[in-house]
């Protein structure tokens, strides 16, 4: 079965840029599974630790120093690998009108939305976009549900 959908792959390369180009990307490391970008946000900022310890017991302070730690580990972790930049050009609270054909993947629209565009509003959010992705890539087969090793010190 691997056989032959490993030849039909190979066509498929051959005859569709678009294809190539995602499996070339893929092996790059520009597209990681999920359970690893959790991976660098429990080993750098304790994320996974920090959601599931129940918080509502503990002083606002506490709380607010934790997070702070949290944010900064999280923050190194993902940028070591992905650049961001504004989806939208615009400032936020600037007037915007959105025409026929917009991209409704790049706007959310809210408040008083009827009929057809053009639509004019206030922008609330810019959005985010990737501007470059670099993950490691990983050769070694792993257990893609395992986010963060148990952790045990030898005596």
């Amino acid at each position: 079965m691997r056989f032959f959908k490993a030849i039909a792959y190979f066509f498929k390369m051959v005859f569709s840029k678009d294809f190539f180009n995602l499996v070339a990307d893929a092996a790059a490391g520009k597209y990681c599974r999920p359970s690893l970008i959790l991976s660098i946000l429990q080993r750098e900022g304790r994320f996974i630790d920090f959601l599931m310890e129940d918080i509502s017991s503990f002083p606002d302070a506490q709380v607010g120093a934790v997070a702070r730690t949290v944010h900064k580990g999280c923050k190194k972790g993902l940028f070591e690998y992905i650049s961001v930049e504004p989806l939208a050009k615009e400032k936020e609270n600037d007037k915007l009108t959105l025409a026929k054909g917009f991209d409704p993947s790049r706007f959310r629209l809210s408040g008083n939305v009827k009929g057809e565009p053009p639509f004019t509003g206030v922008l609330t959010h810019h959005g985010w976009r990737l501007s470059s992705v670099n993950f490691p890539v990983i050769t070694a087969v792993q257990d893609d549900a395992v986010v963060s090793p148990a952790e045990v010190e030898v005596e």
